[in-house]
């Protein structure tokens, strides 16, 4: 365990991410500032999140707190009916909405948000649903629940309306030496706080009603809706997406029951992209949190010139007079990490060096007395093959001197070619012959020509 100290913002500066052009409440046109679309940018580059913080070698594990949004959702479900058909949508679409996620900024200048800015999350998908396979090559009349119109199937429709909200949350991250990585499904990390907003019955005497206003949440909406907007209707025969999460999430049946079989709309059900939406945009802000490590959450308050940069339509706390000793620049965190290095370890056992050193020395000892005498060669001698036949009086060293020194012997031979094994010489007679005075014939291993020489058999004797 290691504690490492960790500058990172905990909260999002009000009005950082975007700004708003509003000289109609009903009317409004968002978005991102320069900073914010920096760290969105970043993101979808896939650069690396570099840190400044200290205290780690290695690896470090832990868990620290940084500016993100919490999530509260409410799910339903009705069973799907795909005969009734929508109006024309924002792409001009008509037919049966199967798909559909959006992301709305509610500046929290309302009463029934009581002056808390969100981003409200709206998806809806069709699943579960199957298609019958063709009647006839071309055809195809109803589907499994047995209705006599094309295209109907069953299934289900789910909706789901979520609130995200600026807040603090817990983030489980990976620390390798200066860069970090994020743990997953963040919609699950723990709330440390919901990030406080200032009270709308003091709001208008605090704020100048301008068209430009300045939003903490806005640009993050901006963000979402371009990433991850995105819709898919069908009509009889067609499925029309736009957006790349609604071709992302598209689930196609297999075998008889699929698209290319049935023709059917029906053959296509959508997944869930929730997990993979709030992963990456908790990581863009993480990534905001540590790009304004150092920076006050009311910079854009207290800047030069706060009375055109207000908003009219978020509710920001009241700095002056009442927390005048509030700087809002970010303290460093010390948290506890487990650290991890790979380091090389070994342990000496003497035991076995000296036993090994023992053995090797009574090898030693064992075969010095072989030499013995070497010196009465008159020169020095070696375990080369051709010293060796030499030794054992090879035919083909006959001529040259029985002390010639190898590099003699070399020389003398030439590129003659030679092979060792079973040579068997051309009889004896006399004092070598046999009892009824035929040959004997004599087997030995030698260096000799290879037309002369055949393989040695095992367990044989040779002279």
């Amino acid at each position: 365990m290691v504690n490492v100290t960790a500058p990172i913002a905990q909260e999002m500066p009000y009005g950082y991410t975007g700004l708003a052009e509003l000289n109609n409440p009903a009317l409004y046109s968002i978005i991102m500032n320069q900073s914010f679309a920096q760290a969105v940018n970043s993101f979808s580059q896939r650069t690396p999140m570099t840190t400044e913080f200290t205290g780690c070698v290695g690896t470090c594990t832990g868990t620290v707190k940084a500016a993100g949004l919490a999530m509260n959702c409410s799910t339903d479900s009705l069973p799907w009916k795909n005969n009734q058909s929508l109006p024309a949508g924002p792409d001009g679409v008509n037919g049966s909405e199967v798909f559909s996620s959006s992301f709305t900024w509610i500046s929290g200048n309302t009463t029934y948000f009581a002056g808390v800015p969100l981003i409200n999350y709206e998806l809806q998908y069709a699943t579960g649903r199957s298609a019958a396979p063709l009647l006839y090559e071309g055809g195809q009349t109803g589907g499994f629940d047995s209705s006599p119109n094309f295209g109907m199937c069953n299934g289900t429709l789910v909706r789901k309306s979520c609130s995200l909200f600026s807040a603090t949350l817990e983030y489980p991250i990976t620390l390798i030496n200066s860069t970090v990585s994020l743990g997953t499904n963040s919609s699950n990390f723990a709330v440390d706080h919901l990030q406080a907003y200032g009270n709308f019955s003091d709001f208008f005497d605090h704020h100048d009603l301008n068209a430009l206003s300045v939003t903490t949440l806005g640009g993050v909406s901006v963000a979402a809706q371009n990433m991850f907007g995105s819709r898919a209707v069908e009509d009889v025969y067609l499925v029309q997406m736009n957006g790349s999460l609604a071709s992302q999430y598209a689930v196609f049946e297999t075998g008889n029951g699929s698209f290319e079989q049935t023709q059917n709309p029906c053959a296509i059900n959508w997944g869930d992209p929730t997990t993979e939406i709030m992963d990456s945009l908790n990581e863009i802000m993480f990534r905001t949190a540590l790009s304004v490590s150092n920076v006050s959450k009311y910079s854009v308050l207290n800047a030069s010139i706060s009375e055109w940069w207000t908003s009219y339509y978020e509710a920001f706390p009241v700095i002056y007079p009442n927390r005048p000793n509030d700087t809002g620049i970010p303290i460093p965190q010390l948290i506890a990490m487990e650290q991890t290095s790979n380091i090389t370890v070994f342990q000496s056992h003497y035991s076995y060096l000296a036993a090994a050193l023992g053995i090797m020395a009574l090898g030693v000892l064992v075969v010095m007395p072989t030499f013995y005498g070497f010196w009465e060669l008159g020169r020095d001698a070696s375990l080369n093959p051709l010293e060796v036949a030499k030794a054992f009086n090879a035919e083909f060293f006959h001529g040259q001197g029985s002390n010639a020194p190898v590099r003699h012997l070399a020389k003398g031979f030439g590129d003659k070619k030679v092979k060792y094994g079973e040579v068997v010489d051309e009889g004896a007679t006399g004092n070598n012959a046999g009892l009824n005075g035929s040959d004997i014939r004599e087997h030995r291993l030698e260096l000799a020509d290879p037309s002369r020489v055949i393989e040695p058999k095992s367990r044989k004797v040779y002279v």
